[in-house]
């Protein structure tokens, strides 16, 4: 990629060529591994944002670090929600394609947390969370869904068919027998 005379055809043509190779065509990668065709760019575009463009990419999809805002934030989340995407914590910060949007989420000028920003997008918290937060209140109405149903309530029963209401009535009341007396109580 080496030339004595960069015309705006050339550099885009190289742009497009970067891309098409599948490296990254953002600003600071294309400066350290590619300094003639950026600054060819600069001098011919402006900058290189400009080149980008005009190689007929989406600059904004293009660039390294992705500027924020609420409404964006909460657009991004709402799109992901409508394609079905996994929004547990875990799942959506861990994801290539969403742990920038999670971050931003997080930071306190934004949300400050993923309950919040799920919120704002007017998706339940409870819907997506893969880990259920238990009280004692929950763990007491639960144990009463399942009587009110005439399902057993022994300790064999809830562990082998609701290990999580018996983990969490354990960590809660001690034991399965401790919950037990503490729904019955209400």
């Amino acid at each position: 990629m080496f030339y004595r005379k960069w015309d705006r055809n050339t550099i885009v043509r190289h742009i497009m060529e970067l891309e098409a190779k599948g490296e990254p065509i953002y600003s600071s990668y294309v400066k350290t591994h590619y300094p003639l065709l950026h600054q060819a760019a600069f001098r011919k575009f402006g900058n290189w944002e400009n080149a980008v463009r005009t190689a007929g990419y989406d600059y904004n999809k293009v660039r390294r670090y992705q500027f924020w805002s609420k409404k964006k934030i909460v657009a991004e989340i709402r799109n992901a929600w409508k394609k079905g995407e996994d929004l547990s914590w875990r799942e959506f910060s861990n994801s290539s394609c969403y742990s920038a949007l999670a971050a931003a989420a997080l930071k306190k000028r934004y949300f400050g947390s993923w309950q919040a920003a799920l919120k704002a997008a007017d998706i339940s918290h409870e819907s997506v969370s893969r880990y259920m937060q238990w009280n004692e209140e929950r763990i007491k109405l639960k144990i009463l869904a399942y009587k009110k149903r005439g399902l057993p309530l022994s300790l064999e029963f809830i562990r082998n068919n609701d290990s999580r209401l018996y983990y969490a009535a354990r960590r809660r009341f001690g034991s399965w027998q401790s919950a037990l007396k503490a729904a019955d109580s209400e």
